[in-house]
């Protein structure tokens, strides 16, 4: 497993995200409420990048059938998924934000 250097706090400010692909691994990296999550960001219902999704505060929506799934957790919310987006663990060292990748 391997750290993987996402960006600085200040560029990835509440509300916002980023994504990244590290290890043939497309993630998700997003800010909620000043806390940061990473989660596979290809939807587990259709391979959809949710990079171009909707984030409202801790949802982000898929934009091809309107699926969600809770950031935080990667749970999906609604149908057409039912199965939840893997997740990622974060940290924050000094002014950067890391994702661990496998």
């Amino acid at each position: 497993m391997t750290w993987v250097k996402v960006c600085q706090v200040s560029e990835l400010p509440p509300g916002e995200k980023t994504g990244l692909e590290a290890m043939g691994k497309n993630i998700l990296v997003v800010n909620v409420d000043a806390s940061f999550y990473a989660v596979d960001a290809i939807c587990s219902h259709e391979a959809q990048d949710l990079g171009s999704g909707i984030l409202i505060d801790n949802k982000i929506t898929c934009t091809r059938h309107l699926s969600q799934f809770d950031v935080t957790t990667g749970e999906a919310l609604n149908t057409p998924a039912t199965v939840p987006l893997r997740r990622f663990e974060v940290k924050v060292e000094g002014d950067m934000v890391y994702v661990l990748v496998d």
